[in-house]
């Protein structure tokens, strides 16, 4: 382990011709700073795409693991960044990377179009349902349930070809917002009675 290389302050701060010039003269293309991430991982977190183009075309491996456990398609899914998963993907990435996969990281995030994008390319839904419980334990049981409807919900509608946004984008949300109102309503028709019998 060592501090960031030029390489990974290029890719950070978006400078392709920088990036292109230090491959072109065989420097390590995949070197790790203090928290194992490499220049790949960078320019995925930062949305550099030229940057991470160039690194893939010299060969930089896609499937390198963080300090936290995440691939540089773990950190293009987080960003909602379909193109540089899918560009990471036509380069071989694997797409069921660590037990907490990018599909799991999709719908935890609601992400929609990026859970379809890799549903649509091959990515297991059994095995995200398998890691729910793990992942998500300090939401409880009520939130780990919303997360597997969303998710059964937008494997059905692939399945069956609807492409159409989901309406319930967050069910606690939604929940609570009908709580506030009934609360509200309760309280109002409380008041009137008050006053029209107090």
């Amino acid at each position: 382990m060592q501090e960031k290389t030029a390489l990974h302050f290029a890719c950070v701060y978006g400078h392709p011709e920088v990036v292109a010039f230090l491959v072109e003269n065989s420097c390590e293309i995949s070197p790790k700073d203090i928290k194992d991430a490499t220049p790949l991982i960078k320019a995925a977190q930062c949305r550099q795409t030229e940057c991470l183009d160039i690194l893939l075309k010299y060969g930089a491996d896609p499937d390198i693991i963080d300090c936290r456990g995440n691939t540089a398609l773990h950190y293009a899914v987080y960003n909602g960044d379909v193109k540089t998963a899918a560009k990471l993907l036509e380069y071989r990435a694997s797409i069921e990377a660590n037990k907490i996969t990018p599909l799991l990281l999709a719908l935890k995030q609601n992400k929609e179009k990026m859970a379809e994008f890799l549903i649509n390319k091959g990515a297991n839904t059994k095995t995200s349902r398998r890691w729910h419980p793990p992942l998500i334990p300090a939401l409880g049981r009520q939130r780990q349930a919303d997360l597997c409807e969303f998710e059964a919900n937008l494997v059905c509608r692939m399945r069956s070809g609807i492409h159409t946004k989901t309406t319930q984008r967050n069910p606690v949300l939604k929940t609570k917002s009908k709580q506030k109102q009934k609360s509200l309503y309760f309280n109002k028709n409380k008041k009137l009675l008050l006053n029209k019998f107090g």
